[in-house]
């Protein structure tokens, strides 16, 4: 709107940011061409089964691009791809690659989900959009879990190559055996060309065993519960896992960002979940969330991903009145990539 007064006199849009006689003008998406030679699918810790596409490598926006998550079955039925078409790629935000269209078809039809976990070979159950194996002794599904915890209770040095061994000998089936591992154990396994070695051992020994204390938002956001991350659990705002346990679906419902079909879904997988909550508690020390100063205003919120804050690094975040997201939405402040090519 041409004029400062009364652009004044419009005001303002989502908390004073926005102002409602103004528009941005943002350039055009970057795109190109490639064609897909593959579809790569993987499970999550709640039993999705999850198809990536696989591209011919392509320069969109400055990075080179491989592959495209492709979210969902109803996802690439929507699209109608299959392997060997020519589809239009650009990368969302200037961020994310994804498939925005088929232009050329290689063959009829769109690539088919399996009836069958490609893990454990059970039947895979259709779940609103997601197609999941509802085995709960399915490995993959087993390994993703044990994988999640490493990676949200922050665990360093122990990566994908050691955890890999880990589990296919037998040695850490399930989250409370790395709270049985001996040095011992860890030196022996073999990873890459050779045995991990006493002094790397030693260094994954002591990352475990930091972690045998655990705040409750900390424990409770790294079981793979649906819906239940550990910044979703620090808003819930319980102080034990009693409470998680206790807490009726009525009373999870009124909870910030959550509802009662959310609150429902995150109940069910809570309690599904009892078995290991009590076999953790015998190895681990949770403790009461440590109660947060008065934040001071000007916060901004932060969405993380591939990154992890430090519990060092975490306090002096909160106590600077910041926010963390599990999420990319409207009011976001900043989004905070480990790999801005990914």
């Amino acid at each position: 709107l041409d004029g400062l007064k009364a652009q004044e006199g419009l005001g303002c849009s989502d908390g004073g940011t926005r102002p409602n006689g103004q528009i941005a003008w943002k350039f055009e998406s970057v795109s190109s061409e490639t064609v897909v030679t593959g579809v790569t699918l993987t499970i999550g810790s709640t039993g999705a089964i999850i198809p990536t596409a696989q591209l011919e490598p392509i320069q969109v926006g400055g990075i080179t691009v491989s592959n495209a998550l492709l979210n969902n079955f109803d996802y690439i039925e929507a699209l109608g791809v299959n392997i060997g078409d020519t589809v239009l790629v650009e990368r969302a935000k200037d961020v994310i690659p994804h498939i925005v269209e088929v232009t050329v078809k290689a063959s009829p039809g769109c690539y088919q989900p399996p009836a069958l976990c490609p893990y454990c070979t059970s039947p895979l159950v259709k779940d609103k959009r997601a197609l999941k194996c509802v085995n709960d002794e399915c490995d993959g599904k087993i390994y993703q879990l044990i994988k999640n915890w490493v990676k949200k209770t922050n665990i360093k040095h122990l990566g994908d190559g050691l955890l890999t061994a880990l589990y296919d000998s037998g040695e850490v089936s399930t989250i409370p055996d790395l709270y049985k591992l001996t040095i011992q154990d860890l030196e022996r396994q073999q990873v890459g060309q050779g045995r991990l070695g006493q002094s790397m051992a030693e260094k994954v020994f002591e990352e475990i065993d930091k972690t045998r204390t655990l705040d409750v938002a900390i424990f409770m956001g790294s079981l793979g519960i649906k819906f239940l991350g550990r910044s979703m659990a620090a808003h819930i705002g319980l102080s034990s896992v009693d409470e998680f346990l206790e807490i009726s679906v009525t009373e999870l419902a009124t909870k910030p960002e959550m509802g009662p079909n959310k609150a429902a879904e995150m109940k069910e997988s809570m309690l599904r979940k009892t078995d290991l909550i009590a076999a953790l508690r015998e190895e681990i020390e949770i403790t009461k969330p440590v109660a947060q100063p008065a934040k001071p205003a000007g916060g901004k919120s932060f969405c993380f991903s591939g990154v992890r804050m430090t519990p060092e690094v975490a306090a002096a975040f909160h106590a600077a009145g910041h926010q963390e997201k599990s999420g990319v939405s409207a009011g976001l402040d900043f989004l905070v990539l480990k790999d801005p090519a990914s």
